[in-house]
């Protein structure tokens, strides 16, 4: 065999060595590469008040090659949510694996939606030896990241009570607004219900309102109600009612408010009904009453002492009288 047999055979042999040692190593390959695998694919981010506004994952980072490799990772995607990455530069031995946490995160009360991410692992050296960019393995992974819808709604009604009278109408007016992150229709409810028709208030709502927008603000007339006419007593009743929201398949109910009214029944007064019969008279009428009364009253007064004198004088004569004699109550 010659020499050039020989060199043949010694390369077959160095082959065989070569392809029997990456069986061994479980299929790892002479060539660089890199393989990612996250634990979840699809993360979802709480922005409601009080929650964090983060979401994370785990990902595997695995060195396909059997030399040491140095990995760059970065990730890309849209939206209002920020990544970041635990370690952005690895260093992993042939066949070997590390991992990192990819965190989300976004600002509190931001509005729903998707976004789309894209993690790049890049094979930068293998050893020592830095590679072109030609000669660079890469492999990516797509992640979906959902900020997660709620419904929220405040809610307030007048500090002050409202006064009425039977028969009257009133109506009840509330401040709103939609602090969820999603559109959302609203409507306005009775709590109470059972206790206001006891005490001779009916009320109805307003019509919803659809599709109200993140964070806007409604002043506005919510329920209307009437006093029955009947009621003879006066009464303090309180108001409780609330809000509902539905958007994105969701429902919420705000917390109770409370709205005092208060029933005004005119007093008849106690002198057989002079109350109710003066009730309609002017300030001028009641003035010139005065005066009229006060002018009966001298009148009266002037006719008892007449009287008075007339029994004591007798049938002509004049007498003098002390003041005793006009010692009289009236």
């Amino acid at each position: 065999m010659g020499r050039l047999g020989r060199l043949a055979v010694l390369a077959f042999c160095g082959l065989a060595v070569l392809l029997l040692s990456a069986a061994e190593t479980e299929a790892q390959s002479p060539i660089p590469g890199v393989s990612l695998t996250c634990l979840q694919s699809a993360i979802t981010l709480d922005v409601s008040p009080g929650a964090s506004g983060e979401g994370s994952t785990i990902c595997q980072v695995e060195n396909t090659a059997i030399y040491e490799e140095t990995i760059e990772l970065d990730i890309i995607g849209t939206g209002d949510v920020d990544a970041s990455i635990s370690d952005q530069i690895l260093v992993i031995s042939g066949g070997g694996m590390e991992e990192v946490t990819i965190t989300f995160e976004a600002p509190i009360r931001s509005p729903a939606e998707d976004s789309s991410w894209t993690l790049n692992a890049t094979v930068t050296k293998v050893q020592l030896i830095p590679l072109n960019e030609q000669l660079q393995q890469k492999s990516e992974l797509n992640l979906l990241v959902s900020i997660e819808q709620y419904l929220l709604l405040e809610l307030s009604a007048p500090g002050f009570t409202i006064k009425v009278e039977p028969g009257e109408d009133f109506n009840i007016t509330a401040k709103l607004r939609n602090t969820g992150n999603v559109k959302a229709d609203v409507d306005f409810r009775i709590s109470n219900g059972g206790e206001l028709v006891a005490a001779g208030i009916s009320c109805i709502s307003v019509p919803a309102i659809n599709g109200m927008a993140i964070n806007a603000y409604a002043d506005m007339v919510v329920i209307f109600c009437t006093v029955d006419s009947d009621i003879d007593e006066s009464d303090e009743v309180v108001i409780k009612m609330h809000a509902r929201a539905k958007g994105g398949g969701d429902e919420y109910l705000s917390e109770d408010v409370s709205v005092r009214i208060s029933i005004e029944v005119e007093d008849e007064g106690g002198l057989g009904g002079l109350g109710s019969l003066t009730k309609d008279i002017s300030k001028e009428d009641m003035q010139l009453l005065m005066y009229v009364g006060g002018g009966l009253l001298a009148l009266l007064v002037i006719l008892f002492v007449t009287v008075k004198i007339s029994r004591e004088k007798g049938a002509g004569g004049y007498e003098v009288w002390d003041d005793e004699e006009f010692d009289f109550e009236l």
